[in-house]
């Protein structure tokens, strides 16, 4: 039995929690995962990760299914009924990338303020 593992390529950041927002069915039997909204928001993502949910840490080429795993997401068209009846449940992550923001530096300019006191003089006769 040969066992074989995906490879990835070092993430440089962080990844994400694992999606899987769609599951194939009867009538819907293909699978699609979007890498939408899975860093926080002011970051981005260059690595993505996909595999069948009952196939963990196994290349995708593994399975039968026709599966796509690039930057726009995972996307498996269903294959012919009479081979199978919908594609495997898959699931993705992506690592994302935190993008440096510079925060804008203010200016504080001091402020003189001049206080007179009134002196008073007396006289004594």
């Amino acid at each position: 039995t040969t066992t074989s593992t995906t490879t990835l390529e070092p993430c440089l950041g962080y990844w994400s929690e694992w999606s899987n927002r769609n599951t194939p069915n009867i009538t819907a039997r293909g699978d699609h995962e979007s890498p939408e909204n899975l860093c926080r928001s002011t970051d981005t993502f260059n690595n993505i990760h996909c595999e069948a949910v009952k196939k963990p840490n196994r290349p995708i080429s593994e399975t039968t299914d026709r599966v796509t795993c690039d930057s726009q997401g995972l996307k498996c068209t269903p294959p012919p009924s009479d081979i199978s009846p919908m594609c495997l449940d898959y699931r993705i992550r992506v690592c994302c990338v935190i993008v440096s923001t510079t925060t804008p530096t203010s200016t504080i300019t001091p402020t003189t303020t001049s206080t007179t006191t009134p002196t008073t003089t007396s006289t004594s006769t």
